[in-house]
């Protein structure tokens, strides 16, 4: 028992170390891990590593989740016979123009049954983003595999496929992308510049 304090005291005062002796504004790797743990991975809560799907898009391509690690990731949970995403349709296509030159992704996930319906709508109405479906309504496996209930259903994802936010509607889809464009441009390393 006395071995097991001495060793969690130790490891506490490495921490405290690491902490106090990195330089100016910065932590250690130790005491980073402690202050700031990992997202906990295939949840759907926010905070949760996003998980991955595997999904056909309009052309019969496999399209996967995991493919797009390093870009924000903007997740739109729709379908051609709902209301409401047809009336957020204009919106939509607003932040796509705006962030499509910013490192986000934009995947609309059908809950169709009409494939060829569905391939129809994405082109006439020049949706030029990426989209996928698998023709099974709501049993959609992605939408059963993220607890979709209701559509319009849109996700943010950050370069780490984490989740930003879920369920978003209206503002706070554009604001939710904002804050995780701009922490996705903070987190990478400035270039060295030419002498």
């Amino acid at each position: 028992m006395k071995r097991i304090l001495t060793a969690a005291l130790l490891g506490i005062t490495a921490l405290g170390a690491g902490y106090l002796f990195a330089g100016k504004g910065e932590k250690s790797i130790a005491a980073r891990t402690a202050i700031q743990p990992l997202a906990p991975a295939g949840g759907t809560e926010v905070g949760m590593i996003a998980p991955n799907f595997t999904m056909n898009d309009q052309n019969g391509k496999p399209l996967s989740l995991q493919q797009y690690r390093g870009k924000v990731v903007v997740l739109d949970f729709w379908a051609t016979w709902c209301g409401p995403c047809r009336r957020v349709l204009p919106h939509f296509k607003g932040l796509w123009d705006k962030y499509k030159s910013k490192d986000v992704v934009f995947i609309g996930i059908s809950l169709d049954k009409d494939l060829n319906k569905w391939k129809q709508f994405i082109k006439d109405e020049n949706m030029s983003w990426l989209h996928v479906a698998d023709g099974k309504f709501w049993e959609n496996a992605v939408a059963q595999q993220y607890g979709v209930e209701s559509i319009p259903s849109v996700w943010v994802l950050d370069k780490s496929g984490v989740i930003q936010g879920k369920n978003l509607y209206g503002a706070s889809v554009e604001s939710t992308i904002e804050k995780s464009v701009a922490a996705a441009k903070a987190a990478k390393p400035a270039k060295p510049s030419k002498s």
